[in-house]
């Protein structure tokens, strides 16, 4: 599960930074096209989709920052489970243990019936 969430995430942030990187390109490549050469268009027009860049970057930040706590979560819900498996298994031999004694002390009791 935890390796198909990292694999999931990273997929994601692989996607979104191509998305990102591919529209910035063609944004500006069809721009530069359209746009006959001005200067001052094309400056703006590279600095919004710089913006638009780092937007989309702090985004898939987020989501990397996200996928990591969810690992750690798994991590540590894998590592609370099989404390409880260890623990239900001492529990387990701890009441074979018991069971055996009882059975020592019930054989114990009927080869020695009480004397009154």
């Amino acid at each position: 599960m935890e390796k198909i969430l990292r694999n999931y995430c990273s997929y994601i942030v692989l996607a979104v930074a191509c998305l990102c990187i591919g529209g910035i390109i063609g944004y500006n490549l069809q721009n530069l096209h359209d746009d006959g050469g001005g200067n001052v268009s094309t400056r703006q027009q590279v600095e919004s989709a710089a913006a638009a860049n780092q937007e989309h970057q702090a985004s898939a930040g987020r989501i990397t920052s996200s996928a990591d706590r969810v690992e750690v979560g798994i991590e540590q819900a894998q590592d609370g489970i099989s404390q409880s498996a260890d623990r239900a298994a001492s529990s387990e031999q701890l009441i074979g243990e018991c069971q055996q004694i009882l059975a020592g002390i019930r054989t114990r009791g009927s080869s020695h019936p009480p004397s009154h």
